[in-house]
């Protein structure tokens, strides 16, 4: 999975707006998770990154580009979840809990450590 690094990196990219930065991010995640051998979740997570969140279907290298210039890009790479689901619901081993966490906690404090 990806380390607290990347998340961070993407998490900046993306508040800052630069989705060039972003989709580079992802990508790069992306392979890392293939060549973990996480093939099912690679596939899954490039699918997030095409507009239509096509369910990683292999798209083209000019939908690829389109899709890292579109204006929508973000909202087509994020997910909506019902109401009812919390992270709580979310099961992920005990060292990425711990990494989200931090993760979540720097973020929710990002005012202070700006400062």
């Amino acid at each position: 999975m990806a380390t607290t690094r990347d998340l961070l990196d993407l998490f900046r990219a993306i508040a800052s707006e630069d989705i060039s930065v972003a989709t580079t991010i992802a990508s790069e995640i992306c392979e890392v998770e293939e060549q973990k051998g996480h093939k099912s979740a690679a596939r899954e997570l490039r699918g997030a990154l095409l507009k239509n969140g096509a369910n990683g279907r292999r798209s083209t290298t000019t939908e690829m580009a389109a899709n890292r210039n579109a204006a929508g890009f973000l909202n087509s790479a994020l997910v909506n979840l019902s109401p009812d689901v919390t992270l709580s619901d979310v099961e992920l081993t005990l060292a990425l809990r711990k990494e989200l966490d931090a993760v979540i906690n720097e973020w929710l404090k990002r005012d202070q450590l700006h400062k």
